[in-house]
C-alpha cells in the first residue's frame, strides 16, 4: 500500500526537522571550537605557555581585578553563587557572591550575558575568612 504525502505534510515536517537537527549540531560543534580557542594565544616559536592557574585561596591581586567569565554557579539568572574570571595574565580566581553594592544597577543574572560575549567584568571583593567575596560588579571599561 502506498501513501501520497502532501507537500506541506508528514514529508515536509521530518525534513524541516532534520535540516533543524543539523543546523543545532552545526552550532554546537562551531560554539565549542570557539569556546575551545577563546583566551588562546597566537602560537609562537619555543615552549607553549604555561596552563593557567586557578587561585581559590592564599595570595590575591589587589581588588578590584577585570577579566572574563569562564564559569558561572548558579540555580538561576536570579540566584547566582559564585563564578570563576580569567585574568589577562591567564589566572582564573574563583570568587563567592556577597551582598551586592550595587546590584539594582548590575544584577548577578547580567553576568550570563558577559560570560557569552565575552565581555570583560570588574569585580570589586573583601577576603572573608580566606575566600575572596565579590561586593560589586561593573562593566569593565575600555
Amino acid at each position: 500500500m502506498k501513501v501520497a504525502l502532501r507537500r506541506g505534510g508528514l514529508a515536509a515536517f521530518a525534513l524541516r526537522r532534520g535540516r533543524l537537527a543539523a543546523l543545532v549540531v552545526v552550532t554546537a560543534l562551531a560554539t565549542a571550537s570557539c569556546w575551545a580557542n577563546f583566551g588562546a594565544s597566537p602560537a609562537t616559536e619555543g615552549p607553549s605557555a604555561p596552563p593557567p592557574t586557578t587561585s581559590t585561596g592564599g595570595s590575591f591581586p589587589p581588588s578590584p581585578v577585570d577579566g572574563v567569565l569562564v564559569d558561572i554557579e548558579s540555580a538561576s539568572l536570579s540566584e547566582v553563587f559564585g563564578f570563576d574570571l580569567r585574568l589577562p595574565d591567564g589566572t582564573i580566581l574563583a570568587f563567592t557572591i556577597g551582598p551586592l553594592e550595587n546590584a539594582a544597577e548590575f544584577p548577578p543574572g547580567h553576568l550570563s550575558e558577559h560570560q557569552a560575549t565575552g565581555a570583560p567584568v570588574r569585580v570589586s571583593y573583601r577576603i572573608i575568612d580566606g575566600v575572596p567575596v565579590v561586593y560589586r560588579l561593573e562593566d569593565a571599561p575600555p
